[in-house]
């Protein structure tokens, strides 16, 4: 009988694997909470990297158009600033807080140049005689919960 009690037969306990799997089950926890976090952080920063883009695109093509235009208005209501541009043709940049997007008023149709836009503002400077001569506008998307503001100032060319 001394030698069957004394025989140890090789393996776990089930106490043992239990707590090995407690512990393997708390690493898998941390594991998947950061891959989480890391996952969240790199879709807010993807949101506003493009809307930071959007932002930075429609900033270029209003600079360009007002650079070259004929004429500005002084006149027009916030968030909208007409445009007479080299060729003649009357556009108009407006901004809709409504649904929060900035648009291109030209030829009759309407088109987006950015959306999740938060706030856009038109300050145009004159000369002594009432004409523009420079345009300072300033833009803010807001992709999430945090928002980026962009500015830029035009002065017109007045290529005859």
């Amino acid at each position: 009988m001394n030698k069957r009690m004394s025989r140890r037969v090789a393996g776990f306990t089930i106490a043992e694997v239990l707590v090995c799997l407690a512990i393997f089950a708390l690493i898998l926890t941390a594991v998947a909470t950061a891959f989480s976090a890391a996952g969240n952080n790199y879709n807010q920063n993807r949101d506003m990297s493009d809307a930071m883009n959007m932002a930075r695109l429609a900033l270029t093509r209003m600079t360009t158009e007002m650079r070259s235009a004929k004429a500005i208005a002084d006149d027009d209501p916030a968030g909208q600033c007409s445009v007479i541009t080299s060729d003649s043709e009357d556009i108009v940049f407006r901004y809709n807080s409504g649904d929060k997007k900035l648009y291109l008023d030209k030829d009759g149709s309407s088109y987006t140049l950015c959306e999740k836009v938060e706030s856009l503002t038109f300050t145009p400077h004159t000369d002594i005689h009432g004409n523009v001569k420079s345009v300072e506008m300033s833009i803010t998307v807001k992709p999430g919960s945090t928002s980026q503001t962009m500015s830029a100032a035009v002065v017109l060319r007045k290529m005859v």
